[in-house]
């Protein structure tokens, strides 16, 4: 293809500054901005276009597209190259005289924006459309990188390089319960190294390793598309770190919704960035005239892909509109000193982490843990931060934390919490802090080693299976204390990103030696907003049932009786189903925390694992605490167990642990709170009983107005005021705009909850009611068989049945056993079949009704015969 340096620069250079973006500093509170006048963009793209069964579609509208975002619209020195040769390629790369010569240029970019766009493969191989002896010839990217780096006098260049190709054979779309993913390794998509090592750079891959990248012959690749769309209408400076994200998420809502039309299988990709120390933070200028396409439907394959413009931030709530604010930490040490202190009181008091903290030894105990944590309870985000020995291979430079007496790889810690591995975590952000904890002094370099080889829920979030982590690795002490400085601080409460912090604190003290770097598939800007108070505090009555003595107490009043109650007291929150019992429960443990008390809150029927027979264990698998802790909180009497939804326990042998495990608790004078229906309250012996008074007209206005954000009028709306008196019956009359009789509310709400499942399976076309009541009639036979506590599968309900319960969100079938995550759905589903019951049979009434376990689908059964 002729002289590479003589064709580029026959092409001349464009007039005046480029409009790409600025360099920022801040030094003393001054804020200077410096242009990058001149940038140099390189498309390097190979179209096999003389090998029809290669033949890469829509190569060329990748280049073009390239080309009118930096060379039309943003005025930059723009080249690209088809098909160079290998050779000749990697010495423009590494030879400073031949590439500013290709870019008819004199002075030295301050960005150097580089893309390459082929088919690839796995280990970060660029495949040319040159051949020797009868293969592809490859180029890797090491040897780019290397190449780069041999450009010395661009030390202080920003290069932003990007990689388009496919990393593996994998296909990466949202994730499904349904599919199966045996066999699927895709181990390697987590690999953490320190590579490139090379300062002032910035690396984005279309995707992760092992995976494949997704184009269009009309549109040309999603990861080009994407980029220029963000490019092209960015309205406001924004910092580079956002523009990527950006680019992350829109790839990512893409992921979401793209199925191809000729398969009709799903697609996806998760694109990764990798940023290395600068030495200043380099915004991307708004657009100043925007070119933004008026269509994001994706390719001729897609169906109706349409992507909505929505916040750019993580919402921490679930696709079905559930609240995900809980957040989960843990610290782990190779040796305690101040830093890990320091880091646990950061996490839990400034950012409202619930924080575990143990040594690096319990490490293996804690990834096992991580398989079992239970995030259906509104756990938003988790993060592990581990101060540490790290080390580096030989020849990968992968990362590896030392633990006892090994070392362990990032790549495996990482793997134990993405999908397919682990399906809880899917979606959700997974933040990950390496400190070196010797803080070696900059300029001393790692020590190398050779490594010898040895259900769909409310709650859920939909994603591919890589997205969602984010990795920062430190070895210095100037960065980790700017690392405490943020999370010890406001910014990340006031509506600052995490990705943008990181990226400011990898300015901080740069030096070429320094080998800190960020590593994310995040595909949401992150922040940790403290946030509004949605509970109103209810009145309780309390009797004690060693003196039968009853009083009344306030929310604030029962915290402080449980603060200061004697050592191994049990309280028993003994509501009826409905009354809002789980709400209580979470903001009593907020409360409590507050203090120095560890309030640990278990889901009972949310544990997934087998109930161990010690308390220990059995708290630390119902928890993301190690025994070690729980021990030491004990013996410090600093602990305070939770123990939610007992009364939902079916089977004899766990709630027959709970009880032995109350008991031993008791023994070791640690306080308890358990919560189940009034007639179990017999269970615990001596124990103060905890009722939930109804609401007040007071609160009844107070929480439309906060919940709702409804004035008091709505409920003068109500002839029968005794609905607004139960907080969850409020909430339902509150999403549905009042309608009076609860029934018709629950009729309402669960057929609508059926109704969108089912159309969203049947492509949004019209679903038969003959289907919709099909599926209730299944779920009402399943309710009452699980209040009934007799064997539910059987006559009429089959085990592959009892799986499909799992899609539509009223209860779960997992590991063979059934589990309503609102009690209130279990008692109206079973009053309609009891109903039913009644019209078809006949009969005046159902004995089964008369038992006061059963009080709550009685009051359901004579609203419908009331209606």
């Amino acid at each position: 293809m002729g002289n590479i340096e003589s064709t580029g620069e026959a092409q001349g250079r464009p007039d005046g500054p480029a409009g790409l973006g600025f360099f920022e500093t801040n030094q003393d509170g001054k804020v200077d901005r410096q242009n990058a006048d001149n940038v140099f963009v390189l498309v390097v793209h190979f179209d096999f276009r003389n090998e029809p069964e290669s033949f890469r579609e829509g190569d060329a509208e990748d280049v073009e597209n390239l080309r009118k975002t930096f060379a039309e619209n943003r005025r930059c020195n723009f080249r690209s190259l088809q098909s160079p040769e290998k050779g000749s390629l990697l010495k423009l790369l590494s030879d400073q005289e031949k590439l500013m010569r290709f870019f008819s240029s004199k002075d030295l970019p301050s960005v150097f924006v580089l893309y390459f766009l082929s088919h690839g493969g796995e280990d970060n191989k660029i495949f040319t459309d040159h051949h020797h002896s009868g293969s592809h010839i490859e180029i890797s990217t090491a040897e780019v990188f290397k190449s780069l780096k041999k450009l010395t006098d661009l030390g202080n260049c920003l290069k932003l390089v990007n990689f388009g190709p496919c990393r593996g054979d994998l296909e990466d779309p949202k994730f499904s319960s349904k599919n199966f993913y045996k066999g699927n390794e895709n181990r390697n998509s987590c690999c953490i190294t320190f590579w490139p090592e090379m300062h002032n750079s910035v690396i984005f891959y279309s995707t992760v390793e092992t995976t494949r990248a997704n184009r269009d012959e009309k549109r040309g690749s999603w990861f080009v598309e994407k980029l220029c769309h963000v490019l092209n209408s960015l309205s406001e400076d924004k910092p580079l770190i956002h523009v990527l994200t950006s680019v992350q998420r829109q790839i990512h809502e893409t992921s979401r919704v793209f199925t191809d039309f000729s398969t009709n299988q799903p697609q996806g990709q998760t694109p990764e960035v990798k940023m290395f120390p600068q030495d200043n933070m380099f915004f991307i200028s708004r657009i100043s005239k925007q070119t933004i396409r008026p269509s994001l439907t994706d390719s001729r394959k897609a169906k109706g892909a349409t992507v909505k413009s929505v916040s750019e931030f993580f919402t921490w709530k679930s696709d079905a509109g559930r609240d995900l604010r809980d957040r989960r930490a843990s610290v782990l040490f190779e040796n305690w000193n101040e830093h890990v202190e320091e880091m646990e009181r950061a996490l839990s008091k400034n950012l409202g982490f619930e924080t575990s903290v143990r040594n690096l030894d319990d490490l293996s105990e804690y990834l096992n843990q991580v398989q079992e944590f239970e995030t259906d309870e509104g756990v938003g985000c988790i993060l592990t931060c581990l101060f540490c020995e790290i080390r580096a291979t030989e020849h990968s430079n992968e990362v590896y934390v030392s633990v006892k007496d090994h070392f362990e790889s990032m790549k495996d810690i990482l793997h134990k919490f993405v999908g397919s591995q682990n399906d809880r975590w899917i979606g959700k952000p997974k933040i990950f802090f390496v400190i070196n904890q010797t803080f070696e002094p900059v300029g001393t370099t790692y020590e190398k080693f050779v490594f010898q080889m040895n259900v769909e829920s409310e709650y859920e979030l939909a994603a591919t299976n890589h997205s969602g982590w984010l990795v920062l690795v430190l070895n210095s002490r100037r960065k980790y204390e700017k690392l405490m400085e943020i999370l010890g601080g406001s910014d990340l409460k006031k509506g600052k990103s995490l990705q943008e912090l990181l990226s400011h604190l990898l300015t901080t003290e740069s030096s070429r030696e320094d080998k800190s770097f960020l590593n994310s598939t995040l595909q949401h800007l992150l922040d940790f907003p403290d946030w509004p108070p949605t509970f109103v505090k209810p009145d309780f009555q309390l009797k004690d049932t060693a003196d039968s003595s009853i009083r009344e107490a306030n929310f604030d009043e029962l915290v402080q009786e449980m603060k200061q109650s004697k050592e191994s007291q049990i309280w028993l929150l003994s509501s009826d189903a409905g009354s809002g019992k789980t709400t209580v429960l979470k903001e009593l443990a907020s409360e409590l925390r507050k203090s120095d008390v560890k309030a640990l809150y278990v889901s009972l029927p949310s544990i997934r694992r087998n109930f161990a027979n010690n308390e220990m264990q059995f708290l630390a698998d119902a928890t993301h605490y190690s025994t070690k802790e729980i021990a030491s909180w004990i013996e410090k009497k600093r602990v305070f167990v939770i123990l939610d939804g007992f009364d939902e326990l079916r089977s004899k042998f766990r709630r027959d642990v709970v009880l032995t495990s109350v008991k031993a608790l008791q023994e070791k004078e640690v306080k308890c709170c358990i919560a189940t229906r009034p007639h179990e309250g017999n269970l615990f012996g001596n124990a103060v009983s905890v009722e939930i008074k109804p609401f007040d007209e007071a609160k009844q206005i107070g929480f439309v107005q906060l919940v709702g954000k409804k004035n008091d009028e709505f409920l003068e709306r109500f002839e029968k005021k005794d609905i607004l008196e139960n907080a969850v019956h409020l909430s339902f009359l509150l999403d549905h705009d009042g309608e009076c009789n609860l029934y018709e509310i629950c009729d309402k709400l669960i057929w609508h909850k059926v109704e969108r499942r089912l159309l969203k399976e049947n492509g949004f076309n019209k679903v038969a009611e003959e289907r919709i009541k099909s599926i209730l009639e299944l779920h009402r036979l399943v309710a009452a068989r699980f209040l009934e506590k007799t064997t539910i599968p059987g006559e009429r309900v089959t085990t592959e049945e009892l799986r499909r319960l799992n899609d539509f969100g009223l209860a779960t079938y997992q590991h063979q056993r059934v589990h309503f995550p609102c009690s209130t759905f279990a008692d109206f589903l079973a009053a309609q079949k009891y109903s039913n019951d009644l019209e078809q049979d006949g009969a005046s009434d159902v004995p089964m009704l008369e038992s006061s376990e059963f009080q709550q689908s009685r009051t359901f059964v004579d609203l419908y015969q009331a209606r």
